[in-house]
């Protein structure tokens, strides 16, 4: 008789222990489904309260205060559970996999989140988000609030979302502001002319007769091109680039005379020939470019006059740090 009596109790507690759980489980769920549908009031289980104040005042706040009691109801009604080993190993098998599979797809799409800040905040949050680097939010009842797997929920008030976003705002600057300089610091290094950036040499003009300025590379077509300006008593007579002679940029690189073709206009002292360089644009002929080749090097001079384009590759030595 004791032995029946001793039964029937476990039963009785195992079922208090799966009613309370099934209640709040249910409570639970009745919850987020009031928090999913509130932001569209007359559309889902929210529109049997309708208006939204009322789900936002009083239906969530007292479904928390529930649901925290048949919580405590849940640690208590286990205890007795614990003297049925086996009910109780099973019981929480049960509730490991309805955590393991219910769990991860709430975190994915924000509902446990979002639910959680619910309870938190005593009603529906912030929602924050950003949009093309911007931190923007949205208050419950504006249009397109709702759970979204982008958007966060950690404020509850418009002014912390203003003071939190404003710091972030702040902070962005600071951060883009960097950026800016590192970009450039970056630009700047990259720009910088050193020999072994380029796979051809230098040609300079005589620093006794010419001074040149604004030293620099640019890569075009994953080549990079040497650019200077070459002055002569202050005047500028030319602007020039070199890049490597069998490039495509090169003067004369190809010959077409319908578009393109080239004139000799001199030698140079070392017998290179020194080009001009014919283009037919939609204004006519021009020819603004001339220059020769010195080795691996294509030297190529913008300037209309031929003598200085002479006389400045006839000056022409390999560059010196």
């Amino acid at each position: 008789m004791p032995t029946s009596k001793k039964v029937k109790n476990k039963k009785q507690d195992t079922s208090h222990f799966i009613a309370i759980l099934s209640a709040f489980i249910a409570i639970f769920a009745l919850h987020i489904l009031l928090i999913v549908s509130t932001p569209e009031c007359e559309q889902g289980l929210a529109g049997l309260f309708c208006s939204e104040k009322l789900v936002l005042n009083y239906v969530t706040p007292a479904l928390t205060v529930v649901a925290v009691v048949l919580a405590s109801m849940l640690v208590v009604s286990i205890i007795p559970v614990l003297k049925s080993a086996k009910r109780f190993r099973a019981i929480i098998l049960t509730i490991l996999i309805v955590v393991a599979t219910v769990t991860p797809a709430a975190i994915q799409t924000n509902i446990l989140p979002y639910s959680l800040s619910t309870i938190k905040c005593g009603g529906l949050p912030v929602e924050s988000f950003t949009v093309i680097g911007s931190s923007q939010y949205r208050l419950p009842g504006e249009d397109g609030y709702g759970i979204n797997p982008a958007s966060e929920y950690t404020m509850c008030t418009q002014n912390e979302a203003e003071a939190t976003l404003a710091y972030h705002g702040r902070e962005q600057t600071k951060a883009l502001a960097e950026k800016g300089r590192n970009y450039l610091e970056e630009s700047k290094e990259a720009a910088r002319f050193s020999p072994e950036k380029v796979t051809y040499e230098l040609y300079v003009p005589n620093p006794n007769i010419y001074t040149i300025e604004d030293l620099r590379i640019s890569e075009i077509h994953q080549v990079n091109h040497s650019f200077f300006t070459v002055k002569k008593n202050g005047n500028i007579i030319g602007r020039v680039r070199e890049v490597p002679s069998s490039n495509d940029y090169n003067l004369c690189a190809y010959n077409n005379p319908a578009e393109r073709y080239c004139t000799q206009i001199g030698l140079s002292s070392n017998g290179s020939e020194i080009y001009r360089e014919q283009n037919k644009g939609l204004r006519g002929w021009n020819s603004q470019y001339a220059g020769a080749n010195i080795g691996n090097t294509g030297i190529i001079v913008q300037s209309d006059i031929d003598q200085d384009v002479i006389d400045l590759i006839n000056a022409m030595t390999p560059y010196k740090d």
